[in-house]
């Protein structure tokens, strides 16, 4: 327990980000990839030894997990909080977009909105994946050009799903309202209207039923149970190990 915690201390909840990839709970490419071999880039060592400039602390906690990160100079000069492991997951792995600096910018964006970084990197991947097989084009986007990996397309459709203009308008109602007017459904990743958290719930299946069964719709908060399949014993409960995570090999090697 002391060295989780000296762990989180050190590089945040973002500091798992490479090992939940190597397990395939990561989520890529709008929830279609399996590997990524520039996961490192966005980590939360990389955040450590690069842009990290202080810890925050949650009210009576004393581990310190918050990152205060600042970009000195650049396209995304910034000063704030930093990106957390499911900011990382959305607007860096489902976006495929490996500037830890951008996502970091992008996810101090989402602060000054008012937006949730899930759901805004969920919609924008989603997006992304329209543009990719045809469904929408430039003259959707404005002209924009929304390749995987593109961190000026992430940066500019959080202007827009922030200001409410142009298809942000459309994907600030969220993933599920945007494929109901323009299609997409087959692709459009949600329970009960809300867009998946970054745990792919092929690496541990249990999750897949906590997320059907949440009263919120998809949250890897509602229900703990996958912890099980990961790490966590009870055994006063009958669980003295973890389970196998029957899900993770399919993705790792899919």
């Amino acid at each position: 327990m002391v060295q989780k915690t000296f762990g989180m201390k050190q590089h945040g909840t973002a500091g798992g980000t490479v090992a939940t990839e190597r397990i395939g709970d990561f989520p890529l490419k709008n929830w279609t990839g399996s590997i990524w071999d520039k996961v490192e880039n966005i980590s939360g060592q990389r955040m450590t030894e690069s842009i990290l400039a202080g810890r925050y602390f949650c009210g009576g906690c004393v581990i310190g997990c918050g990152r205060e990160v600042e970009i000195k100079e650049g396209p995304y000069t910034m000063k704030g909080a930093g990106p957390e492991y499911e900011t990382l997951g959305t607007l860096g792995g489902m976006c495929l977009v490996d500037s830890l600096e951008a996502i970091a910018y992008g996810a101090e964006l989402c602060n000054r909105y008012g937006l949730d970084t899930i759901s805004t990197g969920s919609a924008i991947a989603f997006a992304m994946e329209l543009y990719e097989q045809g469904i929408i084009d430039k003259k959707d986007t404005g002209g924009l050009g929304l390749e995987w990996g593109s961190a000026e397309a992430m940066i500019e459709m959080v202007h827009q799903i922030g200001k409410g203009e142009g298809l942000g308008k459309l994907l600030g109602h969220g993933v599920r309202e945007a494929a109901r007017r323009i299609g997409g459904a087959g692709v459009c990743y949600s329970c009960q209207g809300v867009e998946f958290p970054a745990h792919d719930p092929r690496a541990f299946n249990s999750l897949a039923l906590g997320y059907a069964t949440s009263n919120r719709g998809a949250c890897h908060l509602q229900a703990a149970s996958y912890m099980f399949e990961k790490t966590a014993v009870m055994p006063e409960l009958g669980i003295p190990e973890p389970g196998t995570g029957s899900g993770q090999t399919a993705k790792a090697n899919s």
